[in-house]
């Protein structure tokens, strides 16, 4: 008799599990595109089932990209099995790669010795091959750039028949929650905004007009070294004092990138909050204790 070994029927047991869950899901994922400033921007769709009109939530990956989606899928299928319709935007796809920083050769009337000549010919064979310059798309320096994508990204989704353009939100991760909250303090058409592990643009959060923003949930570990705790702590201070509708959820010895059961509570703290926002369902006041 042949023995099966447990990791075998361990991932036997795992794949039926996701298996069940995707049978369970309400929500069907489509791959859409927009144009913006003359370029194809890839949308990943999770349309929510039922008739009529309803809400929808823009979600924006962070400096590194959507990757394999590991951070954003789950939210965004939650959000469309609560009758959510969820957009998740490749706003990197809409810009332009930076030209490269060239110096200009020198340029003298000189020709080489016949050693000099010798000696650049042999470096050239010995030097290994350059890789191109990965472009940085998260740049400050393309802020605008990048927000000028996701304006055209919000018009693209006003425009489905199946949603309601007058119920929007935002959810960002990292450098989209930079500029969730960025658009959020500007855009009064916005009906609440989630930033994971992100803040607003700029130092000083002061200058903007807090008072104005929409129901706002801050997600952030303590120990985040690449957005810093303290600088959130000084959002959700200013903001409050501004009387805008904030909450804070902390996450003790979290840092930048979330795994786990951490990013499974801030996943189902942000649709729990956009559900109450968009659906009025509940209220939009989540568990702010730190985990």
């Amino acid at each position: 008799m042949r023995t099966v070994s447990l990791k075998v029927v361990s991932r036997i047991a795992l794949a039926a599990v996701c298996f069940a869950v995707s049978l369970g899901s309400a929500a069907a994922q489509s791959l859409r595109s927009f144009e913006s400033n003359g370029r194809s921007v890839r949308v990943d769709e999770f349309r929510a089932h039922g008739g009529g009109r309803g809400p929808a939530v823009m979600i924006l990956h962070g400096a590194s990209g959507l990757g394999d989606g590991t951070l954003l899928y789950p939210l965004a299928r939650d959000l469309a099995d609560r009758g959510i319709n969820a957009y998740v935007v490749r706003y990197f796809d809409g810009l332009a790669a930076p030209a490269p920083n060239v110096r200009p050769a020198a340029t003298n009337n000189r020709q080489p010795t016949a050693r000099q000549a010798n000696t650049r010919q042999t470096s050239a064979r010995a030097a290994p091959a350059q890789r191109p310059a990965r472009t940085n798309f998260a740049s400050p320096g393309l802020h605008a750039s990048r927000d000028r994508v996701l304006t055209d990204a919000l018009s693209f989704i006003r425009r489905q028949p199946h949603v309601d353009g007058n119920r929007i939100g935002l959810f960002g991760l990292s450098l989209g929650g930079f500029h969730t909250l960025d658009i959020a303090s500007r855009d009064r058409s916005i009906l609440a905004a989630v930033s994971f592990v992100g803040a607003m643009p700029g130092n000083n959060p002061e200058d903007r007009s807090l008072a104005a923003m929409p129901p706002t949930l801050l997600l952030h570990g303590t120990n985040d070294r690449i957005v810093p705790f303290q600088r959130v702590q000084r959002l959700y201070t200013a903001m409050q004092q501004a009387g805008a509708p904030v909450q804070m959820t902390t996450f003790r010895g979290a840092g930048h990138s979330f795994r786990g059961s951490d990013l499974v509570r801030a996943h189902d703290q942000a649709a729990t909050f956009l559900e109450a926002a968009l659906l009025g369902r509940g209220v939009t006041t989540v568990a702010t204790r730190p985990y």
